[in-house]
């Protein structure tokens, strides 16, 4: 086990500013509200597959856990307007106040990370465009693009460089996960080439039933089909390729014949090499790229699974459970606002088989004048 030198990570409990930012966090984020005793934090980086970790267990263990998502500190700002804490003094500070807490982080090999982070923020941030007319751009123009920024996206690793715990030597490859106790926190670290096996994995360390479903993958998004081309036709420039083969994270988390294959693999895919961006370039392009965005970067509600347990989303969830677990494609989410309009209607639905026998486009007219009219009322109220 490898002893860093930490910090005091408890030095917020002797600052009252602190201590009551921490709670009015709790408040934004609804933790005061959570029937069970257990949190578990999905702490990750973005495109690592916690998007589908998330919303398999909020559906299949939502009794037992509350599931909160984070990447970092600006996702937390965006979010919930909250500045001045870190995601590591919630973590601590909810275990103070009695919380049992699990914290999970996911890592992804670095190219496909890459690629994927890149496509996340193609439209939003790259081209400033909309996912119709970049379709239309050259595939060169899209990877000349790509490999200009190649050193500065998909950095990093939260489980190594923001969690602040001591870590083994090496990750277990035999049983595809590190479990460690600190400051009696749960921390899980999982690897998305082991995706098959998070369900087995999850239920024994959770010791709860846990079946994965995907979510929010980049293959179901308006950008997908460019995105697979992208990734058949792309060549990786020899000098990243040099650079992969010095990779500490793909080091730590993949076996020596891991790492091999998965060189091996992109070997054969290796093209001449490629310039890109100085520091200071790239940090102009970004510069320049974030002032001319007019798409909103931060996804919210994209979730499966948002999370609600009131008892209209907890019946929801249980069909849409039943569903998966009986090969049925689900194409609903549980939304709260969503549940809440599917209650209103299916009231007026049954007002109306109750008391009518008109045509179906006589009913969807009546249904949908009942619906306005609701949420006038509800405006005019507030």
């Amino acid at each position: 086990m490898e002893i860093r030198n930490l910090k005091n990570q408890f030095e917020f409990l002797s600052n009252p500013q602190k201590m009551a930012l921490l709670k009015h966090t709790n408040t934004v984020l609804k933790i005061d509200n959570i029937k069970t005793n257990k949190i578990i934090f999905v702490y990750t980086k973005p495109k690592v597959g916690s998007t589908t970790l998330v919303t398999s267990m909020r559906l299949f263990a939502s009794d037992k856990y509350t599931v909160i998502h984070m990447h970092d500190e600006e996702m937390l700002k965006a979010l919930t307007n909250i500045k001045g804490v870190t995601i590591n003094e919630i973590i601590l500070y909810n275990k103070h106040i009695g919380y049992n807490v699990y914290v999970i982080d996911v890592y992804r090999s670095p190219i496909e990370r890459k690629i994927s982070a890149f496509f996340e923020k193609i439209d939003t941030l790259h081209f400033n465009n909309t996912p119709e007319n970049i379709k239309k751009y050259s595939m060169d123009k899209i990877i000349k693009r790509f490999n200009k920024i190649f050193p500065y996206i998909g950095l990093g690793d939260n489980f190594l460089d923001k969690y602040q715990i001591p870590i083994p030597e090496y990750f277990d490859c035999i049983n595809k996960y590190l479990m460690i106790k600190y400051h009696d926190v749960i921390y899980i670290k999982l690897r998305l080439c082991d995706s098959k096996l998070w369900d087995v994995i999850l239920s024994k360390l959770l010791d709860h039933p846990i079946k994965i479903v995907k979510d929010y993958e980049t293959t179901s998004k308006p950008i997908n089909e460019l995105y697979t081309q992208f990734k058949e036709q792309y060549k990786l420039p020899e000098n990243f390729f040099n650079e992969l083969r010095n990779c500490k994270y793909l080091d730590y988390y993949y076996s020596p014949q891991e790492k091999e294959k998965y060189l091996l693999e992109w070997n054969e895919k290796v093209t001449g090499p490629f310039k890109p961006f100085s520091f200071d370039e790239y940090n102009l392009y970004e510069s320049i790229s974030n002032e001319n965005k007019y798409m909103d970067v931060i996804q919210t509600n994209h979730y499966l699974d948002e999370g609600c347990i009131c008892n209209r989303c907890e019946e929801k969830r249980k069909i849409i459970k039943y569903k998966i677990l009986n090969g049925i494609e689900v194409n609903e989410r549980i939304n709260h606002s969503e549940t809440k309009n599917e209650i209103m209607t299916e009231k007026i639905n049954e007002k109306i088989n109750n008391y009518f026998k008109i045509t179906p486009s006589q009913k969807k007219a009546i249904i949908n004048s009942k619906l306005k009219n609701m949420k006038n009322f509800v405006n005019i109220r507030r």
